[in-house]
Order: structure tokens, then C-alpha cells, then sequence
């Protein structure tokens, strides 16, 4: 079914094997699965988020306050910059 975990279960299986045939120092051994399950774990996490659905309302409300700030934004810039052209610059690099 889970082609990540079945390859996981393959690569513990292969290195247990490996360590039992050529014995290595205990904390040795113990770091690797360590890191190993540290990897696993990173990768479920990002498909937690992946499958997670972003909140509609959430992003109307975003595109509702960048749409306010490409509206209000020039005024305050030209408040504060010389040329006009500046403000035109300054609110496209801020709203796009």
C-alpha cells in the first residue's frame, strides 16, 4: 500500500541484518536507526501538511487585505517618498 514505509521496512531489515553479521559498537548502531527514524518522521510531517487543506475563508481574508494594501498603500507611500515614481515602484514590489 505505502510504497515509503514497505522501502523502510526493507532498509531496517537489510541493516539489521548487516550489523548482525558484522557486529559494530552498540551507540553506533543506535544513531543510525536514531537518524533513520529522525528522516521518517520529517517525512510524514511534510506529508501531514501537504494533505492538510488550506482554509478557504483563510485565504479570501488574504486576498481581501493584500487587494486593501494595493489600495492604501501608495497614498502612505508618496507620503513619505519624493517622486511618485518611487511610490509606484515601492507598492508594486510590496503587493506583488
Amino acid at each position: 500500500k505505502d510504497g515509503v514505509v514497505q522501502a523502510t521496512v526493507w532498509i531496517y531489515l537489510l541493516i539489521t541484518q548487516r550489523f548482525h553479521d558484522h557486529p559494530v559498537e552498540a551507540p553506533v548502531i543506535s544513531r543510525m536507526y536514531q537518524e533513520f527514524s529522525a528522516g521518517l518522521l520529517g517525512f510524514h510531517n511534510a506529508i501531514m501538511v501537504k494533505t492538510t487543506p488550506f482554509p478557504f475563508p483563510f485565504a479570501q481574508l488574504i486576498s481581501l487585505t493584500i487587494f486593501v494594501l494595493m489600495l492604501t498603500f501608495p497614498v502612505v507611500a508618496a507620503k513619505f517618498v519624493d517622486d511618485i515614481s518611487w511610490a509606484m515602484v515601492f507598492t508594486w514590489v510590496s503587493t506583488s
